[in-house]
């Protein structure tokens, strides 16, 4: 009896699969994953059918049932043979990769990625004049049941594909289970179709996200394939192109006039106001938004440089806010998408959703641009949106696009952008009161420390708890090399520690290292150590998400407190455990609590500041 899924599955050992399968579903870190691979593949499909000359002729149809967890999307795309309606399921098999094919995927995960949660997944497709189909249920339950691997329903009914006269198609619908046995993952599958409850704001994560928000019209190129949305019935429209920063402002403000290219209607306006007084270039110069587009540019050295266009735009932050609120109808202060300033990161005309840099530095405010890297090599490295791409070619993307804010004079004329920092323009605005409003939440303790009004309110405060705690010999071994509020991860450290009475671990001492610690190690911890500074440890899991941290690559993790939440609440969202430090192994001096995560091979050390202080000074800190 025919049962090609398992048969192109196990050549691998099963239970290896089950771990291969497994991995590469808690690779995907945002709630819009399921559907950007779905659109993907429709995208790469009707690319290959119709070739990106003549996008307009594919067709996408995108239906959400949200209580039901249901989706089906249908493309006018090449097809998929029949032979290969399993094969698109096995992970790492991309057949667009072996046809030469891929405008956006590459690395043949997606699929895998969407099915193995699936209850029942059903492909049908036509290519080439043949119609047939692939039916599994509770894919799912092999990954994380231990179930056998289920035959499909074709395959288990003897039935084959049939000849027919329709051009050809393909149509997926996948349904998710009711209740995730994976806590993680059902939280994740909860967020993923409640967000399609404000269809404005599913909109505009479609266009900013997903191959719907194609970006060559933005550069002057072709349109994008047609593309219908239904949620539970319901039709909402979404424009199938990128949605830019001028098309928000457009949107929001529609009779505002104040809106300039760079070099085209803004560069003719400084020339004619160059000859006036400073104050009066001021005012003739005002703007609502500043934007650009770079069509050819090239990252990196000679020998192996990358292609990318590049848009970037200049208006206030509380425009973007009001955007968000009154247009997308989205809470001020919620974790669900919105509309943010950054570098994003786009691959071949498609957004990804990744954020390279969020641009929190003030020289870098208040802007948002997109780089659309060409390449497709880059494919090797980025998988349309599943990761990130590797931090060398993060850094030259950041460093060149950084280089074109100042030479293009972003930096210099974004002080005629109005309200790109609305407190300065704002007469109303008393910096210090809003400073005492932030001071009304400490407490002063009894402490001798520079800073005893605590908690800190913010990440710097707990930056500068942390040196002045090193400073005073609170805390040992950590020497500072460099702190950044610009680099992605916040400071790098030499950490220096040999054995004394100091630094053991003892009843007296229990943030100390204990003597086998030492024993294993020569006597002599040494090493530089990347340290991420936060508030609180759900701080950098919102970060996690928005993909601007990645949780393996820190070494220690210094925060004022854990909380708010306890550590089955990271269990039961994240699959994490929050737990005391294991002494026994830690060789970080002040530890005092560790997170382990199946995205480290180690659990990550945390110094909670709130802990260091209660064991240090005898005292209990809000």
């Amino acid at each position: 009896m025919a049962h090609q899924l398992h048969d192109e599955l196990s050549t691998t050992g099963i239970d290896q699969v089950r771990s291969n399968i497994e991995r590469i579903i808690s690779s995907y870190r945002h709630t819009s994953d399921i559907y950007a691979e779905l659109i993907q593949n429709s995208a790469d499909a009707i690319a290959e059918k119709f070739d990106r000359s003549r996008l307009t002729e594919g067709q996408v149809a995108l239906e959400i049932w949200p209580a039901e967890r249901k989706i089906a999307i249908l493309d006018n795309g090449i097809g998929i043979r029949e032979h290969d309606l399993s094969s698109v399921l096995v992970n790492g098999k991309s057949l667009k990769r072996e046809r030469g094919h891929a405008s956006y995927g590459f690395m043949g995960f997606g699929l895998t990625f969407v099915a193995f949660q699936t209850s029942v997944i059903k492909i049908e497709s036509v290519h080439d004049g043949q119609r047939a189909s692939r039916t599994y249920e509770n894919l799912h339950r092999f990954v994380y049941a231990g179930d056998p691997l289920p035959q499909s329903k074709e395959e288990a009914l003897a039935l084959t594909g049939a000849s027919t006269h329709e051009t050809s198609w393909t149509r997926v619908t996948a349904t998710f289970p009711a209740c995730f046995p994976n806590p993680t993952l059902e939280e994740m599958l909860r967020r993923t179709f409640e967000q399609t409850d404000n269809g404005k704001a599913f909109s505009a994560l479609l266009r900013t996200r997903t191959a719907v928000g194609l970006l060559d019209p933005v550069f002057g190129g072709g349109a994008n394939f047609g593309f219908r949305l239904s949620i539970a019935d319901q039709s909402i429209a979404v424009e199938s192109a990128y949605l830019t920063t001028r098309g928000m402002i457009q949107q929001l403000l529609p009779t505002e006039t104040r809106l300039y290219d760079l070099t085209g209607r803004f560069g003719q306006l400084v020339t004619a106001t160059s000859s006036l007084p400073a104050r009066q270039q001021d005012t003739a110069r005002q703007c609502v938004l500043l934007d650009h587009v770079v069509p050819d540019l090239q990252i990196g050295t000679t020998a192996t440089p990358l292609h990318a266009r590049l848009y970037i735009a200049c208006t206030s932050k509380d425009l973007l806010n009001k955007y968000n609120e009154q247009l997308l109808g989205l809470p001020p202060d919620g974790e669900a998408f919105r509309i943010e300033n950054g570098l994003w990161l786009a691959l071949n005309g498609m957004p990804t959703g990744i954020c390279l840099d969020a641009y929190s530095h003030p020289s870098f405010l208040p802007f948002s641009a997109i780089i659309d890297v060409r390449d497709q090599r880059i494919n090797r490295e980025l998988d349309a949106g599943r990761k990130g791409i590797s931090e060398y070619r993060v850094n030259q993307i950041r460093d060149k696009v950084a280089t074109i804010l100042r030479e293009q004079g972003f930096i210099k004329y974004r002080k005629y952008v109005i309200g790109a920092d609305t407190r300065l323009s704002n007469p109303l605005y008393d910096p210090k009161q809003e400073l005492q409003k932030k001071f009304a939440g400490k407490t002063r303790y009894p402490i001798v420390l520079v800073q005893p009004h605590l908690p800190p309110a913010e990440e710097q405060g707990v930056i500068t708890l942390f040196v002045e705690l090193l400073a005073r010999g609170i805390l040992l071994g950590y020497e500072q090399k460099v702190i950044s509020g610009y680099e992605v991860y916040d400071g790098l450290y030499t950490y220096d520690l040999s054995p004394t009475a100091g630094s053991l671990l003892s009843p007296s001492n229990p943030l100390g290292i204990a003597q086998s610690v030492f024993d294993q190690n020569r006597l002599h911890l040494q090493k530089d150590v990347l340290i991420e500074f936060k508030i609180d440890l759900g701080s950098v899991y919102r970060d996690i998400e928005k993909n601007r941290k990645d949780i393996s690559q820190m070494d220690i993790l210094v925060c004022w407190s854990t909380g708010p939440q306890d550590s089955q609440y990271y269990q039961n969202t994240h699959g994490d455990l929050l737990q005391r430090k294991a002494d026994t192994t830690n060789v970080f001096y002040g530890v005092t609590h560790e997170l382990v995560t199946g995205k480290r091979q180690q659990a990550l050390p945390i110094i909670e500041l709130k802990h260091v202080l209660s064991t240090k000074f005898n005292m209990q800190c809000g």
